[in-house]
């Protein structure tokens, strides 16, 4: 890859890992003004980032091993922080997204943080 292709990659891959905080709730969603956790699609986007991590293990530079490698360790362990606390929590109405309509079974839950 040439110098602006690699920076579209990085970029690229920044935006996932982004994503993936966006919906542990880590961050605010910038559409809502919300910190909202949907384990699922956290989840979903954590193994896209593994097999991206896998495919390309053998042709990434020193800068994608770092973002990768230890940027996916972080986000997993967080996820698992976080996946523990929200499974303590009881499943009201304001904080279980019904799925269906996103043509999965079942329901996920969906903390909403309030700002401080």
């Amino acid at each position: 890859l040439n110098a602006d292709e690699q920076k579209i990659y990085l970029d690229f891959l920044s935006s996932l890992f982004y994503q993936v905080q966006m919906n542990l709730g880590i961050i605010e969603n910038p559409l809502t003004n919300t910190r909202e956790a949907d384990l699922q699609q956290a989840q979903f986007l954590i193994e896209v980032l593994s097999a991206i991590d896998k495919k390309t293990k053998q042709t990434q530079t020193i800068e994608e091993k770092k973002l990768l490698g230890q940027a996916l360790s972080e986000i997993r362990l967080i996820f698992s922080q976080i996946a523990t606390q929200l499974s303590k929590m009881p499943a009201t109405q304001s904080n279980v997204k019904d799925n269906k309509k996103h043509g999965k079974s079942g329901y996920i839950i969906k903390k909403v943080f309030q700002r401080p």
